[in-house]
């Protein structure tokens, strides 16, 4: 499953990180999983709307973690 270990990943990125676009530190196969889009169609909506997608997919990225690790764990 792609989403836990990238979840992991997101959670002890290196300090150089830039906090308010980890989105561009995702492979392309990563974004399109995550986002349900490619960059360029990400990268043509509105700040407003980025910020929300963002939002919504670390929201689900976060909760799909939980519920993995609780199933795993049983």
């Amino acid at each position: 499953m792609l989403a836990y270990p990238l979840f992991a990943e997101l959670l002890t990125r290196p300090a150089n990180c830039d906090p308010c676009a980890l989105e561009t530190y995702l492979s392309d196969e990563e974004f399109a999983t995550i986002f349900k889009m490619d960059k360029e169609a990400f990268n043509k909506l509105a700040k407003w709307k980025r910020d929300g997608e963002k939002k919504v997919s670390i929201a689900s990225l976060f909760l799909f973690a939980t519920f993995s690790h609780r199933v795993t764990e049983g």
